[in-house]
């Protein structure tokens, strides 16, 4: 995500801000290794609180991302937040929208 947004900045002639509070979910056992076939059911387990082991949870995600995203909204200009999935998913439960209000696969 953080390479994405450096182009679009770098594109746009925008300025860019790093925010550690849109950092992707740490995966525990599974993080830096390639996907097991069955992700997806680890994915919409970790959405509805079952935790790969080690991983951070859903919950935890929110507790930052939430001041993550009054911060972003407090500036002046409209922002744009590039970020991973597991954001997408925490800001949908934050939000109160279902997945499929605004689904985002993994690419």
């Amino acid at each position: 995500a953080k390479r994405t947004a450096e182009l679009i900045a770098e594109n746009y002639r925008l300025p860019l801000q790093v925010n550690e509070c849109f950092k992707e979910a740490n995966w525990g056992a599974i993080q830096g290794h390639a996907l097991p076939e069955n992700y997806n059911a680890i994915f919409l387990d970790w959405r509805n609180g079952i935790d790969p082991e080690g991983a951070e949870s859903i919950e935890s995600v929110k507790k930052r991302l939430i001041p993550g995203m009054q911060e972003a909204l407090a500036e002046d200009t409209v922002p744009l937040i590039v970020a991973h999935g597991g954001i997408h998913w925490a800001l949908m439960q934050v939000l109160g929208l279902s997945y499929e209000d605004a689904p985002v696969g993994n690419c």
